[in-house]
């Protein structure tokens, strides 16, 4: 029997002193392996029981570990992608002007004064009684929209046998469909039998006016379609003292980091607040925290090596009286309890204070999440199993077994 560590598991019979964990790479050998080990000990059975149990143990820290690291990573991460850059804008007057913010926007507070939101060009022609004879010609009518530059040729046929309706319906499916820069669509109510058909720039801002004018027949002038109701406009408005104009009334501020959606004319200014998303943040340091307690706990609870956990309850130690000022107890079994009314606090009035606590030099997230990575890239290490050194190789076996598959499925 080879002699090493001394695992107390003093009971699981061994296999012969010329066989080795090292040598057994796959399940194949493994299974060559198991078949060689004794079985003349009346507790054999018993200690398999047991050891498939710590196998199970493993495999759920190491769970624990992939989870609390996916968690940890995200709040440690200090680009723009890491959590603690989550913004999100307010905006003193949703109905007026409406904010929104991505990652990474600076903190900052805009005055917004909105004298002329953007407008798309709409027409509307003549109201007609849907039922009574086409008013265009009969045959082939063209007309052209001149829109943004560029002038299309429209052609919609007319049947002698055409009504109101029937005559509308062709010339808007010929609109709709010939990219011209503008929709069309008829209005119809039921109850007078009366229709009317409109006609909108797709896009708001004065480039995206248009005219129609009849080329063959008279499908502009008898449906007085070019009948302008509303005129293409552009955005004008004011940010911190400063005068701009847009063709759209969606606008970017700080590199695009900051969105604005201009909604009405404004008589007053509508600040508009960029801050850290403490939602957000505050989600994910629960979550982040839940997962360390499972980790930790799991490790403690399934008698598992807990050195692993040393370098983190340092740090623990280290940042209570940090921690203790945002609402978050250091445990004495080293778990964590949040009271998340003060995190919630400590979030909204600096959350650069809180990030450091967990993604600084010192910050307890590093060295969590450090210790998650380790489990969970060989979850061994909570059993202090070392490959490379002479040991109970019966256990060492099931062990291994359990990085390439299910150890039970070995004894049935």
């Amino acid at each position: 029997m080879i002699n090493g560590l001394n695992w107390n598991y003093q009971n699981i019979p061994m296999i012969d002193n010329t066989s080795s964990v090292r040598k057994y790479n796959t399940l194949d050998d493994l299974s060559l392996a198991y078949n060689s080990i004794k079985t003349n000990n009346s507790d054999y059975y018993y200690n398999i029981k047991n050891s498939s149990s710590k196998i199970y143990s493993v495999s759920t820290v190491k769970n624990d570990a992939s989870e609390l690291f996916t968690r940890g990573k995200n709040l440690v991460d200090e680009s723009n992608n890491g959590l603690f850059q989550s913004k999100t804008a307010v905006s003193s007057d949703d109905k007026k002007v409406s904010a929104s913010a991505k990652e990474g926007a600076l903190n900052k507070t805009y005055s917004v004064e909105v004298k002329n939101i953007a407008k798309y060009q709409s027409n509307k022609s003549n109201e007609v009684n849907a039922y009574d004879k086409a008013m265009f010609n009969v045959g082939n009518n063209t007309f052209a929209i001149n829109h943004n530059g560029q002038t299309k040729d429209i052609s919609f046929k007319v049947d002698a046998s055409d009504n109101n309706e029937k005559a509308l319906n062709s010339m808007v499916n010929a609109i709709n469909n010939s990219d011209a820069g503008v929709k069309a669509s008829v209005v119809k109510d039921s109850k007078t039998n009366l229709m009317y058909m409109k006609i909108d720039s797709k896009e708001t801002g004065k480039v995206n006016s248009f005219e129609i004018v009849d080329k063959v027949g008279n499908a502009a002038a008898a449906s007085g379609v070019s009948n302008k109701v509303q005129t293409a406009e552009d955005a004008n408005y004011n940010v911190n003292g400063v005068n701009y104009t847009a063709k759209t009334n969606d606008i970017s501020l700080d590199n695009g980091k900051v969105n604005l959606n201009l909604k009405e004319n404004t008589t007053t200014p509508i600040n508009v607040k960029v801050k850290s998303d403490t939602n957000k943040i505050k989600n994910g340091i629960e979550n982040f925290v839940n997962s360390y307690n499972k980790f930790s706990s799991d490790i403690q609870n399934n008698d598992l090596d807990s050195n692993i956990l040393k370098a983190s309850t340092s740090a623990l130690k280290r940042n209570e009286t940090r921690l203790k000022g945002i609402g978050i107890t250091v445990n004495e079994d080293n778990t964590l309890s949040i009271d998340k009314k003060k995190l919630n606090e400590a979030i909204e009035n600096d959350a650069d204070k809180v990030k450091n606590i967990f993604s600084g030099y010192t910050g307890i997230g590093k060295k969590i999440t450090s210790a998650a990575k380790a489990v969970e890239i060989n979850p061994n290490i909570v059993v202090q199993v070392n490959q490379n050194i002479g040991y109970n190789n019966n256990y060492a076996i099931m062990q291994s077994t359990a990085q390439y598959g299910n150890f039970l499925n070995l004894i049935r």
